[in-house]
């Protein structure tokens, strides 16, 4: 179960939840356990109720996760649907569809559990479809990476789901261009760079927009990397220490951490 926590006024809480149409559950105020030095911020708790892990979500990885899910109990899924529920937990989204669609149409569930059931299919439809006209949207406009990543989750885990049946054989034609594949590598090397800008990562975030610059200079992802690198060291980011007060507090390497390349 994913529970948001906050320090704000239960009001401001109460008002923020209707108009944003929040669903998980969101707790007001802080243990001292909990005491956070910037947001995003992100705890994982054990089934004991022990801290497990703490940090910025975009650096929790499935190596910190999957151990502690080992015979976890999934906080809200109907009887009936276990299953379904590990399939998708797999991210086999396809089979768990088949799967709840049989059941539903052998009368084996109850009325709860084929309305939740119905609910995750219907998410299903709603993912292939919307990530196929992403894919339309993406190829019009000559971004062979970004067609790539709203392809590939479909044919790795949506097959089965109707709607579905073009993506496989899109999927296969991208590929089969030799002149895509150093477009979509580039494209995962930017995405990985990215991912050490948001964990606050900016020096080894530098480095890779840096090489990936430089080596796939000519794609997309290449020239992004450039103009990327170049507004991360204009912006004093070089040397950035995510511990530093100053540095967190300026949005900037502070003057002891500040660095040139």
């Amino acid at each position: 179960m994913v529970v948001g926590v906050t320090g704000e006024a239960p009001e401001a809480v109460e008002a923020y939840v209707k108009a944003h149409g929040v669903r998980h559950p969101i707790a007001v105020g802080f243990k001292s356990d909990y005491a956070v030095g910037g947001i995003p911020h992100a705890f994982l708790i054990d089934q004991d109720g022990k801290i497990a892990w703490r940090g910025h979500p975009a650096t929790l990885d499935e190596r910190r996760l999957a151990p502690l899910l080992v015979g976890a109990r999934p906080a809200n899924v109907r009887a009936g649907l276990e299953d379904v529920h590990s399939l998708r937990f797999e991210g086999k989204f396809g089979e768990a569809y088949e799967l709840a669609a049989r059941m539903i149409e052998h009368d084996q569930l109850s009325e709860a559990a084929v309305l939740q059931a119905k609910q995750w299919n219907v998410a299903a439809e709603h993912f292939v479809a919307t990530a196929l006209e992403q894919a339309d949207a993406a190829e019009r406009s000559g971004d062979v990476y970004l067609t790539w990543c709203k392809l590939d989750p479909v044919v790795r885990g949506y097959v089965g789901v109707p709607g579905s049946e073009p993506a496989e054989e899109r999927l296969r034609a991208l590929l089969a261009d030799k002149r895509n594949e150093q477009e979509i590598d580039a494209g995962k090397r930017f995405a990985a760079a990215e991912r050490l800008e948001a964990a606050l990562d900016y020096d080894a975030a530098i480095d890779a927009y840096d090489e990936l610059g430089k080596r796939f200079g000519r794609t997309r992802a290449g020239k992004d990397a450039k103009r990327r690198h170049q507004e991360l060291v204009k912006a004093g980011m070089l040397g950035y220490r995510a511990d530093c007060t100053y540095c967190r507090a300026g949005e900037k390497a502070c003057p002891t951490h500040r660095r040139k390349k």
